[in-house]
Parts: C-alpha cells; sequence; structure tokens
C-alpha cells in the first residue's frame, strides 16, 4: 500500500470506533463534514478556527497534546460548532449534547487561574 493511500485511510474511521486523540476526533469532524483529505485539510481547518498551520500541524501530530490549553480546546469545538465534551473525551454525540454538561466559564477560569498562579510562582522564583 502507497504511504499516501495508508495515510487516507487512517482517516476514514468507522462511527464506532473509539476515538482516542484529540488527532482522531479533531480528523473525524473533518471526514463529517466532507473535508478532503488532500494537503489542503490542515490549511482549512487552520482558518475555520483563526489558528496557524503550524499550531494546527503541533496538535494534529500530537506534538502539543500534553500541553494543550483549556482555551483551545474550546476555540476549536466553538468555531467547528461541535459538542466540547466530546472533542475533550470521545463520549457523547459529536454534534449534540449527550455528553455531560461542561461549564465553559468554570474551565476558563481555572485555565486563567492556573496561568496566573504559574506567573506568580514563577516571579517569586526570580526574586
Amino acid at each position: 500500500m502507497v504511504k499516501s493511500e495508508a495515510k487516507k485511510k487512517a482517516h476514514r474511521r468507522p462511527p464506532h470506533a473509539l476515538i482516542l486523540t484529540l488527532p482522531d476526533r479533531l480528523n473525524q469532524i473533518m471526514d463529517a463534514k466532507g473535508w478532503d483529505t488532500g494537503r489542503g485539510r490542515k490549511a482549512r481547518l487552520a482558518a475555520k478556527v483563526g489558528m496557524s498551520p503550524g499550531q494546527i500541524s503541533a496538535i494534529m501530530n500530537a506534538d502539543r497534546l500534553g500541553g494543550i490549553d483549556a482555551g483551545t480546546v474550546i476555540n476549536l469545538a466553538d468555531k467547528l460548532e461541535v459538542n466540547p465534551g466530546w472533542l475533550l473525551t470521545g463520549r457523547g454525540d459529536m454534534f449534540g449534547a449527550e455528553a455531560p454538561t461542561i461549564d465553559l466559564d468554570a474551565i476558563r477560569s481555572a485555565a486563567e487561574d492556573g496561568a496566573r498562579a504559574a506567573l506568580a510562582a514563577r516571579d517569586a522564583e526570580s526574586k
């Protein structure tokens, strides 16, 4: 099998397959929306969600999965019009609200609190 064929096959997962990673779920969203699997796929995603192609590549190549912030996930879910709970966990309905309700304001607040605490700790260390 040619490398490009294998890559295309990887994007075509059956709807019942367990989607384990954020890149897998993003690919499933793009498949559900009927986006081509060609070279412009990441660029189209970047334009849709207001991110650079490099940021999307980092997410899609799993370079940032340990460090992706809640705001980015919320932005992706909002711009792609998908259930943020599904995007975070893979549970529930991609486009519906069957997953447990997620308090987006609480997530934003926690992310901001964490960032403030990290900056305060860094500042305290430098003194």
